[in-house]
């Protein structure tokens, strides 16, 4: 009987601490709900017929989102409530960097995002063009004539015949033209992936006859960054040039912080233009 007792109160007391703790617990847990306005709208999408263009390019700026209102600038400027709305595809007939956000009265505005397009303002493709060291075999394209045929490649660089790949400490292009050519910036095209061990580069230097007319350099090469093409500037002293010499210097390794840290990156190229 005393047995059965003390099991009865062991009972008991175990039901009271339960619901006690119940209590304790419910109390002390508050349930957070999420509400629209603190939600972000996603990004919209840039999709351009063509990044490089000798006439025009048409941009789109698409979003699946119920309610929402796209805004662009063309000059580069942040876009804000006020910037023009996108009701169409525009046609872009001058180099231009298109800048979009999404806009909703429910949620938070997306992230802005950028593309820049390129008008060719100068045919180079009866230039002579030499470069060293010669690119490597997987990645060569249809050669040197590739930098200078007018064609852009896509961020995927194994799509495609555009790219030339290299993995050397500098790269040289060595450009002859016809007839002198009034050029006041140089412009690289260059490839950042970064999983495949592709880098953009520090340094960029343009010369004639042995003086140097101007250089860049990218501090922000060692950071993490996303895939992405690019269009390096180099302004140079304005003249009528009938030779130019491109330098094109990675970092002397990859960061310590990726997996082929110490390594020569690799620097991928699709087109020099002169403007």
């Amino acid at each position: 009987m005393a047995y059965r007792k003390s099991i009865g109160l062991a009972f008991f007391w175990c039901v009271i601490f339960m619901c006690l703790g119940t209590r304790v617990t419910s109390q002390s847990k508050q349930v957070t709900y999420l509400t629209n306005s603190s939600l972000k709208l996603a990004a919209p999408i840039i999709q351009v017929d063509s990044l490089l263009f000798k006439n025009s390019a048409l941009a789109k700026v698409l979003l699946r989102q119920d309610g929402a209102e796209l805004r662009y600038t063309l000059d580069g400027s942040e876009v804000s409530v006020g910037s023009p709305i996108y009701e169409s595809p525009l046609e872009l007939d001058k180099t231009t960097q298109l800048r979009a956000k999404a806009f909703h009265p429910d949620y938070q505005p997306s992230e802005t995002i950028s593309l820049t397009t390129r008008q060719i303002q100068k045919d180079l493709r009866t230039a002579e063009i030499q470069i060293q060291p010669k690119p490597s075999e997987t990645y060569s394209a249809s050669g040197a004539k590739t930098l200078i045929d007018g064609q852009k490649g896509s961020p995927n660089f194994r799509q495609g015949n555009f790219w030339l790949g290299f993995q050397a400490s500098e790269i040289s292009v060595a450009l002859n033209f016809e007839q002198p050519k009034e050029i006041k910036k140089v412009v690289v095209s260059v490839l950042n992936d970064q999983d495949s061990w592709i880098f953009l580069p520090q340094k960029l230097m343009v010369s004639a006859s042995g003086k140097t007319l101007g250089s860049v350099t990218l501090d922000g090469c060692h950071e993490k960054q996303t895939k992405h093409g690019d269009f390096l500037e180099i302004a140079i002293i304005p003249d009528a040039y009938s030779e130019l010499t491109v330098k094109i210097a990675p970092m002397e390794g990859i960061p310590e912080w990726h997996a082929g840290k110490g390594t020569t990156p690799w620097t991928f190229i699709d087109e020099i233009l002169i403007e």
